[in-house]
């Protein structure tokens, strides 16, 4: 299998760092129920959202630096943004909850 046709892992770490860098925004409403820790619906349009400009995002940044001759792929940026979301800064912050078998 080739790496660089796999996308990232579309789980709830990389929305939140995303979200925490402001590469994404989320409207008033969703950004107060995360941040009262109000669950997010599994399978919602929400919840999908969440994670397709997750992907979205990530794959925009893979054609932008592998136009700049860099040799990257999304599952490379998903490993960075996951471990970064761990980082005291960010994992303070809160990131969206929801209950699902997926992640």
């Amino acid at each position: 299998m080739d790496m660089d046709r796999l996308t990232i892992f579309a789980d709830n770490m990389v929305p939140h760092v995303l979200r925490t860098d402001g590469l994404v925004t989320y409207s008033d409403s969703l950004q107060k129920r995360i941040e009262t820790g109000v669950f997010i619906e599994s399978g919602s349009a929400e919840e999908v959202e969440l994670r397709a400009v997750a992907i979205h995002v990530v794959e925009l940044m893979v054609q932008a630096l592998r136009a700049d001759g860099q040799k990257i792929t999304a599952v490379n940026i998903d490993h960075i943004l996951w471990h970064r979301g761990y980082e005291p800064a960010i994992y303070a912050q809160p990131s969206h909850k929801t209950l699902s078998v997926w992640y």
